[in-house]
Parts: structure tokens; sequence; C-alpha cells
């Protein structure tokens, strides 16, 4: 090409620019004097304005938390009110954003619209997309954590993670000492104290503090109770569930505890069983100085009082070892 002709291609591409610059400039009139950002209507660019200024006009009356928008506060309210609009079709989940059901509705369907353009990996999320580009960048690797070798896509989710490290526990409950490695915890938490149950099976009117509860509440009701026990009218959802009921029928329990007359089908068993009677054995928790007679009565005080999963073998203790 000659030395014309590459001017003249180089004056319509700069025309070109100009143009789409104009044309941008017509359709997002309202720019930002910041960061020069552009946007289609006046309202727009006040909400984005607030992201510089700091401004919170929208406040929680409940936790007093603040938001630029106020669909961002509707969405926050139902935290409190338990509810979620949301519900999928195929499943029981129920969610308090569409955008959140949308997300979860790719878990059915397969469907991954975020794709890596370096290696073809594809995600439910853009926003995993992003972290997952981080791979491929030397300059935009995650945040490691120094404790242990988890990895976070930014240090406002490193620093939710370290509190596991450190036992912090920035959300503290006004009506009992307990207090919470974050705001969900606590929301439910403060359930406790006000009988809030805003959770309700719509089959039997039984009412829960945290959806996870009535989702698996919900699952008694679905399940088909196939396996019949062939010498009393009871049913079970598996065939390990009626093997273990069909000993309450055995000769084999013979090790009676003479205090509760609880049978067990181990001499081991019933010794282990007795030293609760005696108070030699407790299982004690340990994130607070709680000790149940019974790990079922540990496993549940864990994921009902502190959220948390069922508690490790270590948390079996003696009496004589505290």
């Amino acid at each position: 090409m000659n030395t014309a002709a590459t001017a003249v291609a180089v004056r319509q591409s700069t025309e070109t620019d100009d143009q789409r610059d104009t044309d941008n400039e017509r359709r997002r009139p309202y720019r930002c004097t910041v960061c020069t950002k552009a946007y289609i209507t006046q309202s727009k660019l006040t909400i984005h304005l607030r992201l510089h200024t700091g401004e919170r006009p929208y406040r929680c009356t409940v936790c007093s938390r603040a938001f630029t928008q106020k669909g961002d506060l509707k969405n926050h309210l139902r935290l409190h009110t338990g509810e979620r609009p949301f519900q999928c079709g195929q499943c029981l989940k129920s969610f308090t954003r569409q955008y959140h059901l949308k997300v979860h509705t790719r878990s059915h369907t397969g469907e991954r619209p975020f794709q890596c353009d370096r290696c073809q990996r594809s995600f439910t999320e853009q926003s995993t997309l992003t972290v997952h580009r981080r791979t491929h960048s030397n300059t935009e690797q995650p945040v490691q954590c120094d404790q242990c070798p988890k990895t976070f896509p930014s240090h406002g989710h490193l620093n939710k993670h370290l509190r596991a490290h450190t036992n912090e526990r920035p959300f503290r409950c006004d009506q009992c000492p307990r207090s919470f490695t974050n705001q969900s915890q606590l929301t439910v938490h403060i359930r406790s104290h006000t009988g809030e149950r805003p959770f309700q099976c719509d089959r039997c009117r039984k009412r829960f503090i945290q959806q996870s509860n009535l989702t698996k509440h919900l699952h008694a009701h679905i399940c088909e109770r196939s396996y019949q026990c062939d010498q009393c009218p009871k049913s079970f959802t598996s065939q390990s569930q009626l093997t273990v009921h069909l000993l309450s029928h055995s000769a084999e329990r013979s090790y009676q505890c003479d205090q509760c007359q609880k049978v067990f089908t181990e001499q081991v068993n019933l010794a282990v069983h007795l030293l609760t009677h005696s108070g030699e054995l407790s299982f004690r928790c340990t994130d607070c100085p709680k000790t149940y007679t019974s790990w079922t009565n540990l496993k549940h005080h864990r994921q009902h009082v502190h959220l948390l999963p069922p508690p490790p073998d270590s948390s079996l203790q003696t009496n004589q070892s505290q």
C-alpha cells in the first residue's frame, strides 16, 4: 500500500473513532467528573456518584446498615424477614434475589455462559470467570491467606476468612454476650431471642428459624418411605435406617443400662454410655464452655447455636482430663 493510501486509511479510521465517541456521548450524555464514566440518565449518574462521596441514604431500621440504592435496601431487608420470593421450579430452593435464582437454575440446565478465552473453561457467573482469569495473569493473582493454603478473589474476602484463624467475632448480639464472624449468623441468632421463625412449611405449617432447616424438613415430606419394617408399622427412607431400627426388635440388643433402660448391641457401647450417668464422660463444645452427655446433643448445639458443622471427634473429653 502506498503512502497516500495509508494516509487515507488512517484518516478514515480516526474519523470512525471520532464518530463512535460522538455517538457514545449522545447516548450517554451524563459524565462523572471524578472517573469519566458516562450514563444514559441523570439518576444513574447520581447513584454512581455515591461511590465517590460515600453517601448511603437508604438505611435499614433493623441493623442500621446503609445502602446507595433503594433496591439494595429492599433485598437486604429480606435477610431480616426471611422472605425468599424467587423459588426454583425444579427443586425446593428459594432465593432473595432474581439473579441468584437465575445462577442457581444453571446448576440444573448445565449452562455455563461465561467462557475463558485462554483455556476454554466455562463458568455460571461472570464474577467466577473474573477470578479464574487471574490465574492466567502475572499481575492479578488471587489473594492468599498467610496461615493456610486458601486463596481469595479480593482482600475483602480474605479479611472475612481470617476471622476463622483469629477467632474475631465483630458482630455482637445486643441481648446476650454471644458474637459472630458475620452478619448472617447474627441475624439467625437474634431469632432465638425474638422467637421469629420466618420459614414456614406449606404442608404442615411448621416454622423454622432458617431456610436450611425448612429445606431438610421438606425433604421428609417428599421422600418416599419405601423401607417397611416387617414387625411393626414403621417405615424408613433408606435401608440403613431400617437396619438400625430392626435392632430394636432383635434379641441381640442384650446390654441394657440399669439407670435409663437403654439397650445396646455391644457391651463396650454400654460401658461408654454408663460414663454419661456418672459424669465421667462429657462432650465439650470447642466454641463455648458448654458440655453435653452425648455427641448427638453436642452436634445439635453446634449446628443450631453456633451454625457450625458437626464437631470433630476431639471434642469428646472426660471430666478428669479437663
